[in-house]
C-alpha cells in the first residue's frame, strides 16, 4: 500500500499481523463488490468483516 493509499484508508490504527492484512483485504474488496455488483449486501459484508475481525482479536468499538 503507498503512502497516499495510506491516508485514504479506513483500516483502523494499530491493527497488525492477520487483522491487518483481513482489514485491507476486506476495504478492497468492498469497494471492488460496490463497482461490479448490484445487489450487493453491504451490511452483511460489513457484519460479516467485523466478526472476522473480532475473532482475530479486535476490538470493535461501540459494540457490545
Amino acid at each position: 500500500m503507498t503512502e497516499r493509499d495510506a491516508s485514504k484508508s479506513s483500516v483502523p490504527d494499530g491493527l497488525t499481523g492477520p487483522a491487518r492484512d483481513f482489514a485491507a483485504y476486506s476495504e478492497r474488496e468492498l469497494e471492488r463488490r460496490r463497482i461490479s455488483t448490484t445487489d450487493f449486501d453491504e451490511e452483511a459484508y460489513d457484519e460479516a468483516v467485523r466478526l472476522v475481525l473480532r475473532k482475530l482479536g479486535v476490538d470493535i468499538g461501540g459494540e457490545e
